[in-house]
């Protein structure tokens, strides 16, 4: 061959024209996946979907499922999971059909051996009940086996789809997103006529119908989306809301800023994508212009075309990735915000973690983790889309790094004096300082670390939101730049002066036992927790253990987590200080706690580090 159209001819005419084709399949599909992906959602569809699927009159003794783009199976297997735990099928007929384009991996999904690479999100007890080990690898569980059938079919293919009837619900996970916008259309419409009326469709994340969910009727369960075939043709059309990914709205036209204005205004957000990644960018543009409050005005490659794009678009955020060929996130950093004061969100890989604090000192707002293969989870997503919308609430002064540069004074701090030695006991603190802080919070935080001297007579508790894959790394950093000792909370610690404790992500914490004996106490959220961690709890033991001796700092942030724990340590008679409007990036946090009437003092970012380390003196 010497071009392209000779191999052309050779796929449209030649005599081993399907096998060629078939091995062109086998290698650009994806297969990349394990068991219990996305755990959250298998388990919303046990305990939710199914649930609902049986309360609408579904026959209890048949069900049945597909999963589309299924690879090597691991995802059909785990939904054949899932109806068995629900337990309401036990004598029915279970069918779980899995589709995938490559008949290199249906074979591997028959066949039903894994590496061990597959169960990296499948817990011990999972293992156990539905795997046995073998010399090869792991085997899937007759049981199981016999609830799944894999087929080859082409999604693009109408008639291999009808081949496989309808179901009550179809996965399509992840997959959409490669598709181009007309091919996605008829996918979509593929999906709506293979499902049952009255059938649900479960998508990946990054892959909403939000924005436009037509045909389906969009139903929020608690922790996840699905799309509806109504049972009623035209159900679908009368008064769905598109709903928010911050808080619910009840206007319709704030969605809507067309309805009763009589002119068009477009009140989104203008973003700019910065990212080397053609994947990365089409994954972030799809999650916020599904959240229908967002409009994607441009996006770049590397920091130079940024730059010119942000001249001529006046985003009024951006999102950037730090990794870039030619000019890198850094350097963008600072040349931007020299120029121009517009919010930036970092999306960042955790392996990176030590890039993201020196993008926040160098002016970013906020960071959201870089999901794998460009796929979010809808926590993720919310995450991302709730950021970029507070953009619109900054004033530009907000967005520079604090003061004249706390950024600068951070990279000169010189080596923290600590107490070592003889003279060094591990002692009771005589205070305990609980300290919380959500957007901003990583700098501010450092600001305040800088300023705490050896000789404080105090223990420090932070809680910062902050996922759990950064939450170490960021301890590590407020340990360089301060004389305290600075860790990650575990469980059981015990709680000592001059040594700081910060939550894990993911996690609360609280203090426990005595004011003669501390120790901190991690654990997984509760239903009660509106924000994870939570300042709220953490506050409130403080206030239990410590009592007089509790200090409570709320740093900037949005939302009102620390408010109930400010009123617990208040009743205590215990100091409560909030950073002021004047240096705070998002001052919903301080604002809350300042209009429950409990705060002590209100003072811009560094007197608070001053203040605390005066106390006791």
């Amino acid at each position: 061959m010497s071009s392209f159209a000779d191999y052309y001819q050779i796929l449209r005419y030649g005599p081993r024209a399907e096998a060629e084709i078939q091995n062109i399949c086998d290698l650009v599909t994806n297969s990349e996946t394990y068991f219990f992906r996305e755990i959250f959602q298998l388990e919303a569809f046990r305990d939710e979907t199914i649930p609902k699927l049986v309360r609408d009159g579904r026959n209890r003794r048949h069900i049945s499922c597909w999963s589309m783009g299924c690879s090597t199976g691991e995802e059909a297997y785990s939904i054949a999971a899932m109806l068995d735990e629900s337990g309401l099928f036990a004598n029915a007929t279970v069918r779980v059909i899995g589709t995938d384009l490559s008949h290199k991996r249906i074979a591997t999904a028959r066949r039903g051996v894994y590496a061990e690479s597959s169960f990296r999100a499948t817990t011990p007890i999972r293992r156990k009940k539905y795997f046995q080990p073998s010399d090869t690898g792991s085997v899937v569980c007759s049981q199981l086996r016999a609830m799944c059938r894999f087929e080859q079919a082409n999604m693009l293919d109408i008639a291999d789809q009808k081949l496989y009837g309808q179901a009550d619900a179809i996965f399509c996970r992840n997959v959409l997103i490669y598709f181009a916008e007309d091919s996605r259309r008829r996918v979509l419409r593929m999906l709506f006529d293979r499902l049952l009326p009255g059938g649900f469709l479960m998508l990946g994340h990054s892959e909403s119908l939000l924005a436009d969910p037509a045909p389906f009727t969009p139903v929020r369960l608690k922790n996840d989306t699905v799309y509806q075939r109504p049972e009623n043709p035209l159900a679908h059309k009368p008064s769905y809301t598109k709903p928010s990914y911050s808080q619910p709205l009840t206007n319709t036209a704030a969605t809507n800023p067309t309805i009763g204005s009589g002119e068009k205004h477009d009140n989104r957000v203008k973003v700019i994508i910065v990212d080397d990644s053609p994947l990365n960018r089409r994954g972030i543009r799809r999650v916020l212009e599904d959240s229908g409050r967002v409009s994607v005005v441009g996006e770049a490659s590397g920091g130079e075309e940024a730059l010119r794009i942000i001249e001529s678009a006046q985003p009024q955020a951006v999102t950037l990735d730090l990794e870039m060929p030619g000019m890198d996130g850094f350097t963008f950093l600072r040349i931007l915000m020299s120029r121009h004061a517009v919010p930036v969100i970092v999306v960042s890989s955790h392996s990176r973690n030590e890039h993201v604090f020196k993008a926040l000192e160098l002016g970013a707002i906020d960071f959201v983790e870089k999901p794998h293969n460009g796929f979010y989870t809808q926590e993720a997503a919310n995450q991302l889309v709730q950021k970029v919308l507070l953009a619109r609430t900054l004033r530009p002064i907000r967005i520079k790094p604090y003061r004249s540069g706390v950024s600068t004074q951070l990279s000169q701090i010189s080596a923290p004096t600590r107490i070592s030695g003889p003279s060094a006991p591990l002692r009771t603190p005589r205070f305990v300082i609980a300290i919380a802080a959500s957007t901003g919070g990583p700098t501010a935080l450092l600001d305040v670390f800088s300023r705490l001297p050896a000789s404080l007579p105090a223990a420090v508790l932070v809680s910062q939101h902050m996922p759990h894959n950064f939450t170490g790394a960021f301890a590590s950093r407020l340990d360089r730049s301060s004389s305290f000792t600075v860790r990650e909370a575990s469980d059981g610690d015990q709680v000592y002066a001059h040594h700081a404790y910060v939550c894990p992500g993911g996690k609360c914490m609280e203090l426990t036992g005595t004011s003669l004996q501390m120790k901190v106490r991690t654990c997984s959220p509760d239903h009660g927790d509106s924000y994870v961690p939570s300042a709220d709890r953490l506050f409130r033991t403080v206030a239990q253990v410590a009592k007089s001796r509790s200090v409570g700092v709320v740093l900037t942030g949005m939302g009102d987590d620390g408010v109930e724990g400010a009123r617990a340590i208040a009743a205590v008679r215990g100091l409560l200080v909030v950073e002021s409007r004047e240096t705070a990036v998002v001052d919903g946090m301080p604002m809350a706690v300042i209009r429950a009437g409990v705060a002590c003092r209100v003072l811009p970012l560094p007197a608070i580090g001053e203040l605390l380390a005066d106390l006791g003196t």
